[in-house]
């Protein structure tokens, strides 16, 4: 049965109500995701998404990206990740980093690769921390800045992110003491 109280979902800091409306798309898209009905999950996405609803427009993005109920297009994905991370969705921020580091959809560009990245980057977003502590370690899109990396290798291992920890310990046994502060 569906729900008609209107669910808050968190994009960002600031949480936002949904309409019922919405709400009821999302579900479900959502319901139709879970059995792999991508047809039904890209329109009800949609009908969320022309509504302005961040996580349908993620959703839609996700869709374009994988290639699922649709020809896999990574200009459109990019399209509707931008939709929703200019409305604060840190995961849509994310994965336009990914976007643009692989040069999928977009002119492969580090630069702006971190400053998605940069933008993802909140306690608790582990893939992010770790993506951008690369980019400070090779010097990709940013000055190269061996502590700044560890820092965010450090807040990613923390998480028990895997190959953070491993990258962390190789900046222990490279670094100074005064490097790492």
């Amino acid at each position: 049965m569906m729900s008609t109280k209107p669910k808050e979902v968190k994009i960002k800091t600031a949480p936002i109500v949904r309409s019922m409306f919405v709400q009821d798309d999302v579900e479900e898209a959502d319901a139709a995701m879970l059995q792999k009905d991508y047809a039904t999950a890209l329109k009800k996405f949609r009908n969320a998404a022309a509504k302005k609803d961040a996580y349908a427009q993620f959703s839609v993005g996700d869709l374009y990206r994988a290639g699922h109920g649709v020809v896999q297009d990574y200009a459109k994905a990019v399209h509707w990740y931008r939709l929703a991370a200019k409305q604060g969705g840190e995961i849509a921020q994310y994965y336009l980093g990914v976007m643009y580091e692989k040069g999928q959809g977009v002119a492969q560009n580090y630069s702006e690769a971190v400053r998605w990245y940069k933008m993802a980057v909140e306690p608790g977003k582990d893939a992010a921390q770790f993506n951008l502590a690369l980019k400070y370690s090779k010097g990709l899109g940013v000055v190269q800045d061996y502590p700044e990396a560890a820092r965010l290798f450090k807040m990613a291992a923390v998480q028990g992110y895997a190959k953070a920890q491993h990258n962390l310990g190789v900046c222990y046994i490279g670094l100074t003491q005064v490097e790492l502060s």
